[in-house]
């Protein structure tokens, strides 16, 4: 039995003029999600605490993405204890639009393709992150087009590909601070920073 969708989904209805708000989201478990995860947001939602998501064999544990053709701004998502093993993304923000005041924090992926992917986020934190048996060829920790951003105190444990272990890219007032490569990992660059 494989489910293909998303455990839980939370997002805005009638083009983002009836908002959704207010919600705490606690203890989310998705295992062999085909085509989704344990937990998508979407097109205006605020105010949103989520707290406790495991997923196993998935294609991302948390997702964050624009849907539809009247997009609308994610405001003040604070995301906490995020387990991703065997997926193929830990979290992914694949957003065409800005989202402002994002917080993900407690964070451990495990023998996933990428750790995380983030993209248009603005004034966001990323905090305590532990990256175990890195995927191969691939950059673990993508950020673009997000300024104001804080990282810090990532971890990279295990084994790894030899590529780069962090890049940040179009993105201004990044702050990072405690970024930690194992013995055993073999990136050939720890973090990148890339202007175009």
């Amino acid at each position: 039995f494989f489910f293909l969708g998303n455990v839980v989904f939370i997002s805005t209805t009638n083009g983002g003029r009836t908002a959704t708000k207010n919600i705490l989201v606690e203890n989310i478990r998705a295992y062999d999600c085909e085509f989704k995860g344990a937990l998508e947001v979407s097109n205006g939602v605020q105010d949103i605490f989520v707290q406790t998501i495991y997923a196993e064999r998935c294609v991302f544990a948390f997702g964050m993405h624009d849907q539809g053709a009247q997009m609308h701004n994610i405001r003040r998502l604070f995301l906490n204890n995020v387990v991703a093993r065997n997926c193929g993304f830990g979290i992914q923000c694949r957003t065409a639009i800005p989202h402002f005041d994002i917080s993900i924090s407690g964070v451990i992926i495990e023998n996933c393709r990428v750790a995380l992917e983030i993209n248009n986020l603005k004034w966001s934190r990323l905090y305590d992150v532990r990256v175990i048996d890195a995927g191969i060829g691939r950059t673990q920790i993508t950020v673009l087009n997000s300024d104001n951003m804080t990282m810090r105190d990532v971890a990279f444990i295990g084994t790894s590909s030899n590529g780069n272990a962090a890049l940040i890219r179009n993105s201004s007032n990044v702050r990072v601070s405690g970024i930690t490569l194992g013995d055993r990992t073999s990136f050939a660059i720890g973090l990148t920073f890339f202007e175009t």
